[in-house]
């Protein structure tokens, strides 16, 4: 569960940096 909760983390971060550098 905390692995699929911290993967989610890191996924939402990735996205939020992708849409920042866009």
């Amino acid at each position: 569960m905390a692995v699929r909760k911290k993967r989610i983390s890191m996924s939402k971060k990735h996205i939020r940096k992708n849409f920042w550098k866009k």
